[in-house]
């Protein structure tokens, strides 16, 4: 069974925010999150973060969701037009019908509900939308914020995947969380 992207309807709004596709005016507020330092701990992404680096992002999504390989969505607060998270799905695997969420949210905005709001949206309208059966996220071990995002939202832990991620020279491992289309 194939799926289509394009049945989604885009943007998507939720009580306090519009996730929309990538713009290229956007890449400056990128650019501003994805730089900091301490973003690096648990997004992937290169380092040092340049400018070049957040128009790339851009360029490559919009093309990428052409095609319809991903989706991968921007997040800005309606009262005030800033970015607050990304949020996308990726790794979609049509013939058993599942796919890996993703998120990210710009440091100055921990902890203010943005990616439980993001990620509980395009969860929805994914098992809405499209022949989605599966939605699984992949968290570092220790990632205790992106976690609890994940728990509110009503995915499962499943297990830990020892050592799977590199970051820099030592090995991380990373905790699988699974939802299913009946549990949202």
């Amino acid at each position: 069974m194939g799926g289509n992207l394009r049945s989604l309807r885009l943007p998507i709004s939720t009580a306090r925010m519009t996730l929309r596709i990538p713009e290229p005016s956007d890449a400056e507020a990128v650019y501003r999150a994805l730089h900091d330092a301490k973003m690096g701990r648990f997004v992937r992404r290169p380092s040092p973060y340049r400018r070049l680096d957040a128009d790339a992002f851009v360029r490559v999504t919009r093309r990428k969701m052409q095609k319809g390989e991903f989706l991968s969505l921007l997040g800005f607060e309606r009262a005030s037009s800033e970015l607050r998270v990304a949020v996308g799905l990726h790794s979609i695997d049509w013939a058993n019908r599942h796919a890996e969420i993703g998120y990210w949210v710009p440091r100055a905005h921990w902890g203010k509900g943005w990616a439980t709001e993001a990620v509980t949206a395009v969860c929805q309208e994914a098992f809405r939308r499209l022949p989605i059966h599966r939605i699984e996220a992949t968290v570092s071990s220790g990632n205790v914020a992106s976690a609890r995002v994940l728990a509110h939202v009503g995915f499962v832990k499943e297990g830990t995947r020892r050592e799977s991620k590199l970051r820099g020279t030592s090995w991380c491992d990373s905790d699988l969380y699974g939802l299913l289309k009946r549990e949202l």
